[in-house]
C-alpha cells in the first residue's frame, strides 16, 4: 500500500494535482527471443513472476537472479533487460532534487540515491514518468 506524500485533487491555491501511476505487467511466453535459442534452458531467465507467491519465483536457486534479489521482492523486468540498464549511465537531465547520488549509473535516482536493489526493476524507469528510453 502506498500513500501520497502531498495532497491530491483539483489544482487550487491550497491543493496540488497528483497523478498516481500503477505499474503492472502481463507477459506472453518470449517465443524465439532467447539468447541461446534453447527455449527449455533459457525460459527461467526470461520469466517474470506472474501470479505466483513471493516465495516461489520462476527462476532456480542457481540462476543469476537468485544472487541479486530476495525471493520476497518483486521481479518486474527480465533479467537481461535489467542487467543492460544496471551497466548504463544515468540520464543526467532527470531531476535529482538535493539528493547526493552515489554514482552515475541508471540505478541511482533521487528516490534511490544509494542504488539499493529491491527486486529486478530498473530504478530510473520506475522513479521517473514518463520515462524516455527503450523498454521490452
Amino acid at each position: 500500500m502506498r500513500t501520497n506524500q502531498h495532497g491530491t485533487g483539483p489544482k487550487t491555491d491550497d491543493r496540488v494535482e497528483t497523478q498516481v501511476i500503477l505499474k503492472y505487467m502481463c507477459q506472453p511466453f518470449p517465443d524465439r527471443k532467447m539468447p541461446t535459442g534453447d527455449v527449455d534452458a533459457d525460459y527461467e531467465y526470461h520469466t517474470i513472476r506472474n501470479g505466483q507467491t513471493a516465495t516461489s519465483n520462476t527462476f532456480a536457486d542457481h540462476s543469476p537472479e537468485s544472487h541479486q534479489i530476495s525471493k520476497h521482492n518483486g521481479l518486474h523486468e527480465l533479467h537481461n533487460y535489467y542487467q543492460a540498464y544496471y551497466r548504463r549511465y544515468r540520464n543526467k537531465g532527470l531531476f535529482t532534487a538535493d539528493q547526493p547520488l552515489a554514482g552515475d549509473l541508471s540505478i541511482y535516482t533521487r528516490q534511490n540515491c544509494q542504488g539499493t536493489i529491491r527486486g529486478v526493476d530498473v530504478p530510473e524507469e520506475r522513479d521517473y514518468y514518463p520515462y524516455r528510453g527503450p523498454t521490452p
